[in-house]
């Protein structure tokens, strides 16, 4: 804690993946991590470490952090689409209402997003994942995730 009468400022903590190499094939109601990622970044500090083959973020210092999530879907107008994190070291489990789901008859995005705030114990793990149901194999591309501490 600050005192009052302080003038620190905290260093922002912060871990992004970046940009899929190519396309990931989702099965229908398969539960699939976005991995193989091309492009990581991370404050430096060593709290956050990202891994872009794994699509794994771990955070060594335990706390709250703001969890974001991006993909785009391929076109289908059947079915639904879930986007949502797991992982391990969460204090609290997150469940359904802690997700993006996207009903596929909406003609004019298959953009989805998702962002949440996560309370982790220390070397917690952090990972985005996607499913869908439309009766076929559907595909997934230009994810991101993003982890900053709070």
């Amino acid at each position: 804690l600050f005192r009052s009468n302080s003038l620190q400022n905290r260093t922002q903590v912060y871990g992004v993946l970046d940009s899929l190499s190519g396309s990931i094939t989702v099965g229908n109601t398969l539960a699939t991590d976005l991995t193989g990622y091309t492009i990581s970044a991370t404050d430096g500090s060593g709290i956050i470490i990202t891994n872009t083959t794994t699509g794994v973020i771990t955070c060594n210092l335990a706390g709250l952090y703001l969890v974001d999530v991006h993909c785009v879907w391929d076109s289908s107008t059947t079915g639904s689409r879930l986007l949502n994190v797991n992982g391990s070291g969460f204090v609290y489990a997150l469940d359904d209402n802690n997700s993006s789901t996207l009903a596929t008859n909406i003609a004019y995005t298959n953009e989805m997003q998702f962002s949440s705030v996560v309370s982790l114990t220390a070397g917690g793990t952090i990972k985005a994942y996607v499913q869908q149901n439309s009766g076929a194999n559907r595909t997934v591309s230009n994810a991101n995730l993003k982890v900053i501490r709070l």
